[in-house]
């Protein structure tokens, strides 16, 4: 069901004007994967790609970015793992309308995440990353303190690793590409 705070004509006129006589309107706002329920409706011959990535770099990631006041850590694990549990939700209602993936992999197997992206969407055939894909995870992991990592660990890991358990199960029934 649409929400009433959007007005779905107004963002219709705005990405119209953002992407005119393009085949292919691209949103990546994070954020919308906690609308994608929405945006299947209103643009509902859309595909949905949705990307996940470890959670210590893009705990960092966001550190770096809406910086590290009193809880940040633990309040950046719990974002990560709704964010997470999110994804998987989406896959599992949009079905063959979704594509997830994993940016470890896209960092390490750029030539084959890319071909599963055009695979499930053949409009971005010839797609090539227009900067080399480089692979920050390390760095990121080591700005961690000890304490940081057992603070984050601690701090939710049964539910962290049920939805790990979770997204290995679907992965190795298929449900995750």
């Amino acid at each position: 069901q649409s929400d009433d705070r959007y007005d779905w004509s107004r963002i219709r006129e705005v990405w119209g004007a953002a992407w005119p006589d393009k085949p292919v309107k691209i949103e990546k706002s994070p954020p919308n994967i906690f609308r994608y329920q929405m945006l299947n409706m209103e643009f509902p011959n859309s595909l949905f790609i949705g990307m996940i990535r470890h959670p210590y770099p893009q705990i960092e990631a966001w550190r770096r970015h809406f910086g590290n006041g009193k809880n940040a850590l633990h309040d950046y694990y719990v974002d990560w793992i709704r964010h997470a549990e999110w994804l998987l939700r989406a896959k599992e209602e949009l079905g063959p309308k979704m594509l997830l993936l994993n940016y470890e992999e896209l960092i390490h197997f750029p030539t084959q995440t890319l071909q599963k992206i055009t695979t499930f969407f053949p409009l971005l055939n010839g797609l090539r990353p227009n900067a080399p894909i480089i692979d920050n995870n390390e760095k990121s992991i080591s700005k961690f303190s000890y304490i940081d990592i057992n603070h984050m660990n601690d701090a939710i890991l049964d539910r962290t690793m049920f939805t790990i358990e979770r997204i290995k199960v679907e992965r190795s029934l298929g449900l995750l590409e």
